[in-house]
């Protein structure tokens, strides 16, 4: 039985499945054998992974509870296996027509089948057009098998409504497909401030307001 944590998760289970088994079945007198788990980091940039096995086992067929081995390691996570970059104005117009732009690019030597890539738009957000047709309603993209070094870009066009120095954000990740299963490699957010309209209106009756 493999404990993995946050961050990590075991590849051929739901993603947000901890704990992972397989059953040895007989082992023998001074018999060797081998269970892989095959594990992927999901989150935790530049951090440390703590790990733990336990073999458990009975002797003979006793009912008795089960004698157990542990063991334990350290992984150490570096950078993203898939980087995402945004490129946004730092502040619109509320009403105002604007594009964000993100970029993806492939880091690992590992080529992703079924990637997708997910833009999480905010309430205030009325999406317009992007640089290509999505593939699923207005913010989910297909990207097919993502080589290594493999990259690319998608640029969306829309308009926001708020009130004076608001901010809203605006959130992307990237998914793969592994043994049937989705797991995330990669999301990122950014801030963007709303200004009121450099526009305004006012009404009056007989040059009365009310």
């Amino acid at each position: 039985a493999v404990t993995v944590p946050e961050g990590v998760a075991i590849i051929g289970v739901d993603p947000s499945t901890r704990l992972g088994q397989q059953t040895v079945g007989d082992v023998e007198a001074q018999g060797i054998g081998t269970k892989t788990f095959d594990l992927i980091a999901t989150n935790g940039e530049n951090s440390v992974k703590h790990v733990s096995v336990a073999f458990r086992y009975r002797m003979d067929d006793s009912q008795a509870p089960p004698f157990e081995k542990t063991a334990a390691a350290d992984i150490s996570v570096g950078g993203p296996a898939m980087s995402l970059n945004f490129d946004v104005p730092g502040q619109v117009f509320a009403g105002q027509v604007f594009d964000v732009s993100l970029a993806y690019r492939n880091n690992s030597k590992t080529a992703f089948q079924n990637t997708k890539l997910v833009f999480d738009y905010p309430q205030m957000f009325q999406f317009q057009t992007a640089s290509s047709s999505p593939s699923t309603g207005n913010n989910e993209w297909d990207l097919g098998t993502l080589a290594p070094d493999g990259q690319g870009s998608v640029m969306v066009t829309g308009s926001v409504t708020g009130g004076q120095q608001a901010f809203f954000a605006m959130g992307v990740h990237l998914q793969v497909e592994l043994n049937g299963h989705r797991y995330d490699l990669g999301a990122q957010t950014t801030n963007i401030g709303i200004q009121t309209t450099p526009l305004a209106l006012s009404i009056s009756v007989n040059r009365k307001t009310n």
